[in-house]
C-alpha cells in the first residue's frame, strides 16, 4: 500500500529568523522542557525550524518535543530522556513494539537516523510526527524509511512541513511512501 503526504507550507517572517540568530528565543513555547532549552542555549543558531513549527502547531492544540527517541538509542542523552518518556507514555505499548520490531531490521534505525524532527501530542492522547524542511533541505533515504515505518506501525499522521520565508513562493511536493 502506498500513502502520499503533501508538504504543508508554513511561512515565517525573515525578521523572526534574524532575531533568533541574534539570540532572541521568545519564540520557544512554554511547554518546551528544560533539557531542550539547554540544547537551544548550547546551539543558539539552530532549532529555529523546529521551534517555529512547534509554535505553529501549538495554535492547533498540540504540545511536543524535538528531542526524543522512539527506541533505546542514545540512552545516556539527558536531552532525549524527557521526550523518550513522553513517547512511551503517549504511544500505545503494542504499537511502539510493532514499530521497534520493524525498525530494528533497518541498520540506520539503530541510531535513530531518520526519525522526524518533532513528536507532537494532545492531552486527549492523539499524537503525530512532523518532519521540518527549509530552503534546499530534502527528505533523505533514512527519513523516508522511518516515516514509512511510522505510518505502517504507529497508526498516526506524519506531516512534512516546508518553512518558507514570507514573500517567497514554494510549490508543495508530494511524497509517496510504500508501507509494505
Amino acid at each position: 500500500m502506498v500513502t502520499e503526504i503533501v508538504e504543508k507550507v508554513i511561512y515565517y517572517p525573515k525578521e523572526q529568523l534574524e532575531a533568533w540568530k541574534q539570540g532572541d528565543k521568545r519564540l520557544v513555547p512554554e511547554f518546551v522542557n528544560e533539557e531542550e532549552r539547554k540544547q537551544i542555549r548550547n546551539q543558539p543558531k539552530y532549532h529555529f525550524g523546529e521551534i517555529f513549527a512547534l509554535r505553529h502547531y501549538q495554535r492547533e492544540g498540540w504540545l511536543g518535543c524535538f528531542s526524543y527517541a522512539l527506541g533505546d538509542q542514545y540512552l545516556r542523552s539527558q536531552a532525549r530522556k524527557v521526550g523518550r518518556e513522553k513517547v512511551k507514555e503517549i504511544i500505545p505499548k503494542g504499537k511502539l513494539k510493532k514499530f521497534l520490531a520493524i525498525s530494528c531490521e533497518t541498520r540506520n534505525m539503530k541510531f535513530g537516523t531518520g526519525e522526524p524532527d518533532l513528536f507532537l501530542y494532545k492531552p486527549n492522547g492523539e499524537y503525530k510526527f512532523v518532519e521540518v524542511k527549509k530552503q534546499t533541505d530534502k527528505i533523505r533515504s533514512a527519513q523516508r524509511t522511518c516515516i514509512a515505518q511510522i505510518l505502517a506501525s504507529l497508526d498516526c499522521k506524519v506531516d512534512i512541513v516546508f518553512l518558507c520565508e514570507e514573500g517567497h513562493q514554494h510549490n508543495p511536493k508530494t511524497y509517496a511512501f510504500d508501507l509494505d
